[in-house]
Order: C-alpha cells, then sequence, then structure tokens
C-alpha cells in the first residue's frame, strides 16, 4: 500500500524511478500487458497502468487478501489441487 500512496503524491516521471527501485526490491515483477505487476516481500501487490498524459492508475491488493485473489483465478492448481472440484 506505501508504493501505492507514493505514487498518487508525484508525478510520473519521478513515479518510475520509484517503480524501478521497488522492482529491484520486488519478491516478483512482471509486465502483463502493458500492467505493471509488483509483488512485494510482505505479500502485497501492486499493478500500475500508465493512461497516458501524465496519468497512472495504480490498484494494490493487501496481503491479507492475496490467497483469496489466488484461490478464485487458481493460476497454481497445484497447490490448492485439493480445493479443487
Amino acid at each position: 500500500m506505501e508504493l501505492a500512496d507514493k505514487l498518487r503524491q508525484v508525478e510520473v516521471g519521478e513515479g518510475m524511478k520509484i517503480i524501478e527501485g521497488s522492482t529491484a526490491r520486488a519478491l516478483h515483477f512482471d509486465v502483463i500487458g502493458e500492467v505493471m505487476c509488483i509483488m512485494h516481500s510482505d505479500g502485497s501487490a501492486n499493478m500500475i497502468d500508465y493512461m497516458g498524459k501524465g496519468v497512472m492508475s495504480v490498484e494494490s491488493i493487501s496481503s491479507e487478501n492475496i490467497l483469496k485473489v489466488l484461490k478464485h483465478y487458481r493460476p497454481f492448481k497445484s497447490v490448492f489441487s485439493k480445493q479443487m472440484q
């Protein structure tokens, strides 16, 4: 959540510097389509999309909600195999 708060307070150029620093410390970083996805070591995640004209959209998923998301979308079937129907 910290990253989202920081990005909301700065211009895009400064935001990109903050994002680069965060990716260096991230547990995982990926770009899916045009969205940057950063998973932090505390289990939280941010999805960042550059909307153009100096605007970034930043969404956050708290560490408490990550397992709920994973169970719903089931990207790692082997992890949740006991709960699959």
